[in-house]
């Protein structure tokens, strides 16, 4: 038995109001006597569009906070700029870095290097030459150079006090022995040597080397580089990848001392620059705002905006209970209106006028109509109207039923069809033409009533239009059976929410489209992906591809092979005008089906490592789906022609 109407009485009524009881969450004090709180949060008429919540919200909070944080707006300005100047610094001390480590740089220092050896040989040689009229080896060498320099600085300083070089005395500074002629000779070829230009040369080359090997970036530790950081108002993270950098540059710097080819840095090293700059440019910005508030700024009227955005904050942090509470409103609103209306005549006329204008005899013959139409003719039901003291009962009741309550003799299903029968019987009572909008109709009901429930909606698409959502493919392969005209959408969940309007699923598309749309879409993508990403990247496009490619083949056997007798999701075999089609099958029609079933299963399997299958290039794809969308073309022609 269905009540759908009962006058209660004013008591139960004001009882029933007197226990929607406000459950609001208390603000907290310091926001309880914001103007927000006060006239939006505690509304006797609440409205959901006034608490919200953005991101500029947010962001202006921030600001405010921080600016009345702020003992001293000058002094801000003042270390903001500090703050940026340091940051200016950093960002410096890296592009000279990146400067000393680069390509060029490298070519410069190796050219050095190779500048100083040739010179440092032409030392050797001469020295080699000089060697060969002396009575001892290793003259020339670095060691011998330094014995005779401090033996000249002795000479000087304290043996002789005068300005005569070496040879032009008589005894030897070292071993004091008396010089000949042909000793004095020797040393005055030494002298010479030493002196020469051609041993400064190298000198030059050499210091002109070292100034640039010394020149390159030196080793820091990451605490340094994070103090650094932090003194800049960065925090360690920032720390972290600064440092990180650095490392990369000197490492640059040891591959060039080391003559070892250069890591490319660049593009890592240009990101944190970047990031640094931005960071440089917002302290900028922000300390000129500052500076302008200085002028500005209103101390009492930013904190009482201050706080009128936290409570605003905080209240759109109650919004399940605010909504709560719009309800219990609204029920309040509803309970005084009855209330208001409670007298035996009135109920009792309304319940009249009701009853006679929605539950009319009218609407059981269309309710028992609709029941026969999606194939629970056995269930009819009844109208019964009941009238005791003001009280009215419209009543529908199911016919010959020998128990009220419905729950104890229907089945889920007939439940449900029941449900959409009554459903039916109302909308289709008036002369409109508004659409019907189907969500899951056919959820727990068995075959026979889901393909009855199809056929009503199919009638009833004729005259409106109609709607259905499902993610039932049985319901959608059975409308489309049914149905020339129908337009099928898909819809999916991404990250960011329900709703997107995306692809129908394979099994849902006709073979001939869903092949195009691989060869001209997804195979143009692939390609794209493979030329300027490459295979790793390819690899996920190609599987998808093969993927589907191999369902298809399953659908083109299906819907064209075996000219749609049989279908997965479909209970029925359809024979009329189709089975003779499968006469025109040939040994080379198997035989192709087989070749591409073959082919595409591999991808869908593990593959062995000592020998797996490598995914076809987008034009082998492109080659084997033009083939089978050719074999369509030709098979459906053969089909036609007796």
């Amino acid at each position: 038995m269905f009540q759908l109407f009962q006058r209660p009485t004013c008591p139960l009524l004001r009882d029933s109001s007197d226990q929607l009881i406000p459950k609001l969450p208390v603000p907290p004090h310091e926001l309880s006597e914001t103007n927000y709180v006060k006239n939006v949060y505690l509304s006797k008429k609440l409205d959901l569009s006034k608490f919200v919540w953005a991101g500029e919200d947010e962001n202006r909070l921030s600001e405010l906070d921080q600016k009345l944080k702020e003992a001293d707006l000058k002094k801000a300005v003042v270390e903001l700029r500090e703050k940026k100047r340091k940051i200016g610094l950093l960002i410096k001390d890296i592009e000279d870095d990146l400067i000393k480590v680069s390509p060029q740089s490298k070519k410069e220092i190796d050219a050095l290097a190779s500048d100083l050896s040739t010179k440092e040989q032409a030392v050797l040689d001469a020295a080699k030459v000089l060697s060969n009229s002396s009575k001892l080896e290793g003259v020339g060498t670095e060691s011998w150079k330094l014995l005779w320099s401090a033996a000249k600085e002795y000479s000087q300083k304290d043996a002789y006090l005068d300005d005569k070089k070496l040879y032009q005395h008589d005894r030897c500074v070292l071993c004091h022995q008396i010089l000949d002629e042909e000793t004095k000779t020797r040393l005055q070829n030494f002298d010479t040597f030493i002196t020469n230009e051609l041993s400064q040369i190298a000198t030059d080359a050499k210091k002109r080397y070292n100034d640039r090997i010394n020149s390159l970036p030196k080793d820091f530790t990451e605490d340094q580089i994070i103090d650094r950081c932090i003194s800049a108002g960065l925090d360690r993270d920032w720390g972290k990848q600064i440092f990180n950098i650095w490392i990369q540059i000197y490492n640059n710097g040891e591959a060039i001392r080391l003559k070892r080819p250069l890591l490319n840095i660049y593009n890592d090293a240009q990101i944190a620059l970047s990031a640094l700059k931005e960071k440089s440019r917002r302290y900028e910005v922000t300390a000129a705002e500052y500076e302008n508030d200085t002028k500005l700024f209103d101390r009492d009227a930013a904190a009482k905006q201050l706080l009128e955005l936290k409570a605003q904050k905080w209240a759109f942090e109650q919004y399940e209970a605010i909504k709560i509470e719009q309800s219990r409103q609204m029920n309040v609103i509803r309970y005084d209106q009855w209330i208001s209306q409670t007298n035996t005549r009135g109920i009792t006329t309304k319940a009249n006028e009701i009853g006679d204008l929605v539950i009319t005899q009218s609407f059981v013959k269309r309710f028992n109509e609709e029941l026969d139409k999606l194939g629970a003719g056995n269930i009819q039901v009844e109208f019964v109207k009941q009238i005791n003291k003001g009280t009215t009962k419209h009543v529908l009741k199911i016919a010959n039923a020998t128990h009220n309550n419905p729950e104890n003799i229907l089945s889920e299903g007939e439940a449900r069809i029941i449900s959409l029968a009554a459903f039916l019987a109302d909308v289709t009572g008036g002369n409109y033409a508004n659409p019907f909008v189907f969500d899951d109709p056919i959820s727990s009901l068995d075959q026979t009533y889901e393909e009855k429930t199809v056929k009503r909606l199919v009638e009833l698409s004729k005259s409106r239009q109609v709607i259905v959502f499902t993610h039932r493919l049985s319901l959608l392969c059975q409308l489309n059976d049914a149905c020339d005209n129908i337009k099928t959408l898909g819809i999916r969940r991404e990250s960011w929410g329900t709703g997107e309007i995306g692809e129908l699923p394979m099994s849902a598309k006709s073979p001939k489209n869903a092949l195009k749309d691989i060869l001209n879409n997804k195979l143009v993508r692939a390609k794209k992906v493979l030329n300027e990403n490459g295979a790793e990247e390819y690899y996920l496009h190609a599987k998808m591809i093969c993927s589907d490619f191999r369902i298809l083949i399953e659908r083109t056997v299906e819907y064209h092979l075996l000219g749609d007798v049989v279908q997965r999701y479909r209970r029925a075999v359809n024979t009329m005008g189709k089975v003779s089609s499968l006469a025109k099958i040939n040994k080379h029609d198997c035989e192709m089906i087989d070749k591409f079933m073959t082919k595409y299963s591999f991808y869908e399997h593990s593959q062995p490592l000592e020998a797996p299958v490598e995914l076809p290039l987008p034009d082998d794809i492109s080659n084997d789906v033009n083939e089978l969308l050719a074999w369509i073309e030709e098979f459906d022609k053969r089909k036609i022609i007796d």
